[in-house]
């Protein structure tokens, strides 16, 4: 089968989150703490069509919260009451609460890899383990959110453990490699051999629709010997 041509897009927009500045020095046996996630319900009190975007009021709120994205499949009209993804700062709005057709959450994937591992490589590559996702199915709005978050740490000094994400198609040629946009950076400051807890939350747009392989990859900016452990990855199609 032929693949059909395609205008392959690069834009990737990051977080709002940082993941440095979630991150939190822990023992290396300690669990690695992520911003939480929650689905909550909301209120919609102002549209923008042309944007994508919806004003929305939180349950037990009456604060406005602007320019919140919204799925592709839903027009949202002012007093729906609906279904927001918080995560840690970022909100998304699902869908209508009152919709009985397919929930978004039912679509979401994730996988661990609780074992340490470690890279020398100067350039992302895959470990021996995961977590991989490797039915990630994006729809027509090209829009999907990625987490990952590990503990990670050095020996030696001033090194750089970056931990990113590799999506990859699984039928046409295009995949979007791990870059600083769209990976966890992790700063080791001394060679106690503390660990640091950190996630990063990505929203990838303008991807073809289609079934896609999502999985981590690691790197040392310095060549010293970087040790990932806690790892975990999920994808929400939005």
């Amino acid at each position: 089968m032929t693949a059909p041509a395609l205008v392959i897009p690069t834009q990737l927009v990051p977080s709002p989150l940082d993941a440095n500045s979630q991150a939190r020095v822990l023992r290396k046996d300690k669990p690695v703490k992520s911003p939480p996630l929650e689905l909550r319900g909301g209120l919609v009190t102002a549209v923008d069509i042309a944007a994508g975007e919806c004003t929305i009021r939180l349950g037990g709120s009456d604060t406005d919260v602007p320019n919140v994205p919204h799925l592709s499949n839903y027009v949202p009209t002012v007093d729906d009451s609906v279904k927001v993804l918080v995560a840690g700062k970022t909100m998304y709005v699902l869908d209508r609460i009152t919709n009985a057709g397919p929930s978004v959450i039912s679509q979401t994937q994730q996988a661990s890899v609780l074992a340490e591992d470690f890279t020398t490589s100067t350039l992302y590559s895959l470990l021996t383990q995961g977590p991989v996702l490797s039915d990630v199915r994006v729809g027509p709005s090209g829009r999907l959110l990625v987490q990952i978050s590990s503990l990670a740490y050095s020996e030696t000094s001033n090194t750089l453990a970056l931990m990113g994400v590799l999506l990859t198609h699984q039928e046409y040629a295009f995949s979007v490699n791990p870059l600083a946009i769209n990976s966890q950076i992790i700063y080791s400051k001394t060679s106690a051999g503390l660990g640091v807890a950190a996630s990063k939350v990505i929203m990838f747009t303008d991807l073809p629709p289609g079934i896609y392989t999502a999985q981590t990859m690691y790197a040392s900016n310095s060549g010293n010997a970087c040790y990932f452990s806690n790892r975990h990855i999920w994808a929400m199609p939005l």
